[in-house]
């Protein structure tokens, strides 16, 4: 079974900054702002918004995931939060992301052994951080 921390930085965190970075800068945020606040560079921005890189997972799916992400860009936008408070919010969003089993069916496309109806390990790890 791969690694479920590796899993999660290459992909869920991905997902999470695109939809932020997307949210952001239609809010009007410029893309400069964005990549400073998120701790990017300007062309990851760019990226995350041409759905380059961190589009492997969709997260509109979960309405409670995109609700959560759209709160953090509102107070994001409203100057309350800083750059740690924002990557706090970021690894809590991703441990409720795993804790819920909203990973697994991808997960096991990229590792056909694991048994997603029987595994229990992200909940059982992440429910308590989420």
């Amino acid at each position: 079974m791969r690694d479920v921390f590796e899993l999660a930085t290459r992909y869920i965190v991905p997902s999470i900054r695109r939809h932020l970075a997307k949210e952001l800068v239609m809010r009007g945020m410029l893309r400069a702002d964005a990549a400073r606040i998120l701790g990017l560079s300007r062309s990851a921005i760019t990226r995350y918004i041409k759905s380059e890189r961190g589009a492997g997972i969709r997260l509109t799916r979960f309405g409670d995931v995109t609700r959560m992400i759209e709160e953090l860009a509102t107070k994001i936008m409203a100057n309350e939060l800083d750059e740690n408070q924002i990557q706090e919010k970021i690894v809590k969003i991703t441990a409720y992301i795993l804790s819920k089993k909203y990973f697994c069916a991808y997960h096991k496309k990229l590792d056909p052994e694991i048994d997603i109806l029987h595994c229990s390990l992200c909940p059982t790890i992440f429910i308590s951080m989420s």
